[in-house]
């Protein structure tokens, strides 16, 4: 999925721990190359659009993310422990007439 130019390796080095990716434009930019050259390489060795690699790139990035993060599950908040006290009591609740 990472393209392997060599005008590129730098930069994806730096991969690893971005949140953010720049734009195709300040890419280039960056890499001093024209986003023309950059769009050709990003297809040849991916064979998606700089703008499709990206988003593939942020996806897998949040999956990473997400499953760094501890579980919830099974973890029920107080407040929806005991119900809704309007439920029980009929008060504050419209039954469809009077």
């Amino acid at each position: 999925m990472l393209p392997r130019d060599r005008r590129l390796a730098h930069w994806l080095e730096k991969l690893d721990g971005c949140d953010e990716l720049p734009g195709l434009a300040k890419l280039a930019q960056k890499l001093n190359l024209q986003a023309k050259t950059l769009t050709r390489i990003f297809q040849r060795e991916s064979g998606l659009s700089y703008q499709q690699w990206s988003q593939q790139w942020r996806l897998m990035r949040a999956i990473e993310l997400l499953a760094e993060m501890p579980s919830f599950t099974g973890t029920t908040p107080k407040r929806f422990m005991k119900g809704d006290e309007r439920e029980e009591t009929g008060v504050g609740t419209h039954a469809g007439g009077e």
